[in-house]
């Protein structure tokens, strides 16, 4: 009892916070097996980071990571108390990670089990600048060429860079990393992309690019692009995605 003759009596656990703390122990087991990664900035190294485990979660972020993981083309979330937005992998890349800055609160990466497959050996048509094809495998994604991780070939016609898996391997998507400067930026603004001889991707566009994403989802080893007019043929970094066969 109060001073002034009113009676205080407990206040019940909010009903949506009830009834979302059971539907997070009720749903746990559905997002076990799907983790998802929130790094502490965009950049590849960060995307690293120890995996969120959403099992304790309830309200916005438990939902929206249940939408994300049952949605097949969602590679990312962006979360917070009224929203969630799924994120496709072309968005993720290169309105984040293709823009070097920080990521945004509550955006998370769902991790699909794809993982950075490293090419064991390269080859590209000719070598200028002592920039041989290896500065695009090196797992440096430094995209200013005299910093020493950007290949360069001569001038000509069908320039063209290839490299290829110690094995076969399921290949999701492949990034390419382009040079920063803007004087040699257009360079790759003309080339297709290709698995084992196959093309499965082709970029025919006027304006550069910083980072872009091209979906594979093909099976094989070796993969190359060409380019399709004459000119230097500059690449900063290629990178395959996916996963090993047991």
């Amino acid at each position: 009892a109060e001073g002034n003759g009113s009676v205080k009596t407990p206040r019940p656990l909010p009903l949506l916070l009830a009834a979302a703390a059971a539907f997070a122990f009720a749903t746990g087991l559905a997002i076990c097996s799907q983790s998802f990664l929130r790094p502490d900035s965009c950049a590849p190294t960060a995307l690293a980071s120890a995996a969120v485990n959403f099992s304790g979660a309830v309200g916005s972020l438990l939902a929206c990571a249940l939408r994300c993981t049952r949605t097949d083309w969602c590679a990312a979330m962006l979360s917070d108390d009224s929203d969630c937005e799924l994120i496709d992998s072309m968005l993720f890349y290169e309105s984040w990670i293709g823009q070097g800055a920080d990521c945004p609160d509550g955006l998370y990466e769902k991790h699909q089990g794809n993982e950075w497959l490293a090419f064991s050996s390269c080859e590209q048509k000719d070598v200028t600048h002592n920039a041989s094809c290896g500065r695009a495998m090196d797992r440096n994604t430094n995209r200013v060429f005299y910093d020493g991780s950007c290949t360069h070939t001569n001038t000509s016609a069908h320039n063209w860079w290839r490299a290829s898996l110690p094995q076969r391997a399921y290949i999701d998507h492949v990034v390419l990393y382009n040079r920063l400067q803007s004087s040699a930026a257009y360079r790759p603004n003309n080339f297709t992309i290709s698995l084992d001889g196959a093309v499965f991707a082709s970029y025919f566009e006027p304006r550069s690019f910083s980072v872009k994403y091209f979906g594979c989802n093909r099976v094989g080893q070796t993969v190359q692009v060409d380019q399709h007019f004459s000119d230097i043929l500059t690449l900063c970094e290629v990178i395959a995605y996916g996963r090993w066969f047991p």
